[in-house]
């Protein structure tokens, strides 16, 4: 990557710090699981480009959903578990 690209973030993450210190409502637990939350889907969106078009294991849209679908159905169920079980 391009040293130009990092320079244009210091900008966006000084302020993004300086956001969060002065919130008064800041909580440790909440920022981490924004930030995990956030690298994730930075994640996803990578591995689903290089998947996209990779020449030697080219996919679909349709099957890269295939294959993402079971994931998002096992978050769903981790994430929401009280929600997802309950009687109603």
């Amino acid at each position: 990557m391009n040293v130009q690209v990092y320079m244009t973030l210091i900008p966006v993450v000084v302020g993004i710090v300086l956001a969060s210190n002065s919130e008064p409502l800041f909580n440790i637990y909440g920022f981490v699981a924004c930030f995990i939350a956030t690298f994730a889907r930075a994640l996803k969106s990578v591995l689903q480009g290089l998947l996209l078009t990779n020449e030697t294991e080219k996919m679909d849209s349709l099957n890269l959903l295939l294959f993402m679908s079971p994931f998002a159905l096992g978050n769903k169920i981790f994430v929401e578990r009280s929600n997802f079980f309950k009687n109603t």
